[in-house]
């Protein structure tokens, strides 16, 4: 007798602060680059493995600032990322290892380049000795990308208790947004605002693409 077939998913749809949902971490706040203004978007949050990869599959759509979707992308992966870092290592270690792990998270949600993720799976079992290198990787991959990337990936940085959940909210970056303008000196404040908006933007559209994508 023939079983029958496997039920749809249905994928769930959310507007404006998306609730907890199994199989995303969700960052709902805004502040953490502060000054950026972006029109609520419509988009499709990637449904992340066990391993932090991305399957080319939706887990649920999500019409919120981009800003929210890119952080909850990349605190997913980075969850992921210390869960996997665990299983090898003690929790001292990884605790001390985080920043390098949300630095390699935001690489990889950026860029989907399954090779540079492969070989982060790897330097996790030993963060010990595989530090000095998971640094080196991602400093590597991450100078290849555009200034207004880099920028997004210091903001990124800054944040790293909060997207792993050990602070309530980001901390204010303003000061720093101000310091890092003189990275877009070649145009005026507001053009260069305006900009890092649309970059935001255009990331968290790449993310939201089921197809691969490579933005370095």
């Amino acid at each position: 007798m023939l079983e029958d077939p496997p039920a749809r998913y249905e994928v769930p749809t959310f507007s404006g602060s998306a609730p907890r949902i199994r199989g995303a971490k969700i960052r709902n706040s805004k502040r953490w680059i502060s000054g950026i203004c972006a029109p609520v978007t419509k988009l499709s949050f990637p449904y992340i493995d066990k391993l932090g990869r991305y399957t080319g599959s939706t887990l649920f759509e999500w019409s919120c600032d981009p800003k929210s979707f890119v952080a909850s992308v990349v605190s997913t992966i980075a969850n992921r990322a210390i869960v996997r870092a665990l299983k090898h290592n003690d929790m001292s270690t990884v605790v001390k290892s985080s920043g390098l792990l949300v630095r390699a998270a935001f690489y990889y949600a950026i860029s989907k380049n399954s090779y540079f993720w492969d070989r982060m799976l790897y330097f996790f079992k030993d963060l010990k000795k595989n530090g000095k290198l998971i640094q080196t990787f991602v400093l590597r991959y991450v100078l290849k990308t555009d200034a207004h990337k880099r920028f997004v990936y210091g903001h990124v940085c800054s944040q790293t208790q909060w997207l792993l959940f050990r602070a309530e909210r980001p901390r204010d970056k303003s000061a720093i947004m101000r310091r890092a303008l003189p990275l877009l000196s070649f145009e005026r404040s507001e053009s260069a605002f305006l900009k890092i908006g649309g970059i935001v933007t255009d990331l968290a559209k790449a993310m939201s693409a089921l197809c691969p994508f490579r933005l370095d």
